[in-house]
């Protein structure tokens, strides 16, 4: 798989979506590092008919706090999520039918 424009695009879209429906969660505790470039992550919809969407931390973006570069990989990384839910997640084995034991029968005669 290539990292195109257009694959980045459709990971803001999908990596949005989830964040609103709810059905994405960060871990705890909450990485300062992915706080940070959520901070700084920008965003805009090119014109056009495909309206792709270009998202990240711009090049050269600096932490007020620690003058360290800000960089977009665990915030791309948590959008990465959006291909995973995507997947089928179930196994494709047949259903197996099992009888219980019965512990009364067990304990018939014997209290």
């Amino acid at each position: 798989m290539k990292f195109t424009a257009k694959l980045k695009s459709e990971l803001g879209y999908g990596f949005i979506g989830m964040i609103e429906s709810g059905r994405y969660r960060e871990y705890a505790p909450f990485p300062e590092s992915l706080h940070v470039q959520m901070d700084w992550c920008r965003s805009e919809i090119v014109a056009g008919p495909a309206m792709l969407m270009r998202w990240g931390v711009p090049d050269g973006t600096r932490d007020p706090a620690s003058r360290e570069l800000v960089h977009d990989d665990d915030l791309v990384t948590s959008a990465l999520c959006v291909m995973l839910d995507g997947l089928e997640w179930f196994t494709r084995l047949p259903t197996v039918w099992t009888t219980p034991r019965d512990p009364l029968r067990e304990m018939d005669g014997s209290f």
